[in-house]
């Protein structure tokens, strides 16, 4: 059995694709559980737009050039504002790694 994955209140069973915050269960599309799940596999590490749709592309054959803000806004929307962060020129984080030390992240 794969463990579980967790941040925070933040989990996630990848064997039944679960993904709960607080306890409460959170719904996502296979391409928002995609990223997620890239994002709690690198943390802290900053991934580039490109690598983010290569997560996805199988996924959503097709996409429209926008297609990672779109899924991010909506897993933010989910799981908290704050929970991925956009660098500036470079992609995004999980988390608030780095935030408040003038290195372009977003709040």
């Amino acid at each position: 059995r794969t463990p579980t994955i967790e941040a925070g209140s933040l989990r996630i069973d990848p064997a039944t694709r679960m993904v709960t915050l607080d306890g409460a269960v959170v719904e996502t599309s296979a391409q928002e559980y995609a990223l997620l799940l890239a994002f709690l596999q690198h943390p802290g590490n900053v991934l580039s737009r490109k690598q983010l749709e290569d997560t996805i592309y199988s996924l959503d054959q097709g996409a429209a050039s926008n297609v990672i803000e779109v899924y991010v806004s909506r897993l933010r929307r989910k799981l908290g504002r704050d929970t991925i962060r956009t660098v500036r020129g470079h992609g995004y984080r999980w988390g608030s790694a780095g935030a408040g030390r003038g290195d372009g992240v977003d709040p």
